[in-house]
């Protein structure tokens, strides 16, 4: 987006694979807009796979939470196997998994 102040994307760590997966987000065209919706993204207290990265227009992390399964599901509006079956096909057409997992 080239008139983005940033991002909010939803990752997971998929740990059997040392990878990141990029589950979804969304960019944000005004600060202010950023801002109220990383306050309204809540932090899951305990272990989580999910976290939900803050990006700045460059795409650099500027913080992240751990968010919950349900949160993820919420916000993308697909079941969480679909959502990890996107990710890891997109994860290995990026060479970030190996072709044989």
């Amino acid at each position: 987006m080239e008139n983005c102040a940033g991002y909010i994307s939803l990752v997971m760590a998929d740990t059997a694979n040392n990878v990141m997966l990029e589950l979804g987000g969304a960019g944000f065209t005004s600060q202010a807009q950023l801002e109220a919706e990383w306050e309204n993204v809540p932090e899951f207290e305990g272990d989580s796979q999910f976290v939900a990265d803050l990006k700045d227009r460059d795409g650099s992390i500027i913080d992240d939470k751990s968010v919950s399964g349900d949160f993820v599901v919420a916000k993308l509006g697909k079941d969480l196997p679909t959502l990890l079956a996107e990710a890891r096909k997109n994860a290995k057409s990026d060479n970030q998994i190996s072709k044989g997992h």
